[in-house]
């Protein structure tokens, strides 16, 4: 009787113990765990990458069955959505002889052990455009600073064309500091107050004030424009 039951008892024993181990493709990546695996017999139309091997072993009490199962526990673990099998190998193992309890022969049946193999794969998620693509598609409204800009450059432009006209009309001696766009008129007054002989023509100081300050105007509306444009673009 004893015999019997400890027969019974290493049978119950050996049909659970299958060991399953797991090789990662990308040691340093991990993933959640799954809920249900579902084992396939060829590639899915899906996407997919591979993230492990996995690989079950059975004992001589195990069918395939139960070595696929163990596997896909394996598989749910590691963070996998299904498992492919790879191949199954069989071992015989002969028949063997074990003491009894009270030392009398005890004979453990052999058979085929089975060791399977399988790839565990993960499946991909659909990706959205990357942000640059969205960008890309993306309508952007009109830049404001480009029309600002244009504004200023021409206003810079038309001032310092006004000094130049002015100047050539009041026969300015000084000229060519005078046409230097918007320090050129401050240039030109310290010049005509500091020669003894230089004088200006009626108007001609106010005007020379004017134009410098409306040219020094247009340069910061010019440079604030410029740096707002670069700022929007990013």
């Amino acid at each position: 009787m004893k015999q019997i039951l400890l027969a019974i008892l290493f049978v119950l024993t050996a049909s659970g113990c299958i060991g399953t181990s797991a090789v990662m493709i990308n040691s340093s990546q991990t993933y959640p765990p799954t809920d249900n695996i579902t084992i396939l017999f060829q590639e899915p139309d899906q996407a997919y990458e591979i993230i492990a091997i996995i690989e079950g072993n059975g004992t001589v009490f195990n069918n395939q069955s139960q070595i696929l199962k163990e596997m896909q526990v394996k598989a749910q673990k590691i963070g996998a959505h299904a498992i492919i099998p790879l191949t199954t190998d069989s071992q015989y193992v002969p028949d063997k002889y074990i003491p009894n309890i009270d030392g009398s022969p005890l004979l453990l049946p052999g058979g085929n052990k089975m060791t399977m193999k399988a790839v565990a794969i993960r499946y991909k998620v659909a990706q959205t455009k990357s942000t640059k693509s969205q960008h890309k598609d993306t309508v952007r409204p009109q830049n404001p600073y480009r029309v600002h800009r244009k504004i200023s450059a021409w206003g810079l432009a038309s001032t310092a064309l006004a000094t130049t006209a002015g100047s050539l009309a009041m026969e300015d001696e000084f000229y060519k500091t005078t046409i230097i766009p918007v320090i050129g008129p401050f240039v030109t007054i310290v010049r005509v107050e500091s020669d003894p002989n230089a004088y200006y023509y009626p108007g001609g100081k106010p005007l020379l004030i004017a134009s410098g300050v409306v040219q020094t105007g247009f340069l910061i509306y010019f440079i604030a424009s410029w740096a707002g444009e670069q700022t929007y673009a990013c």
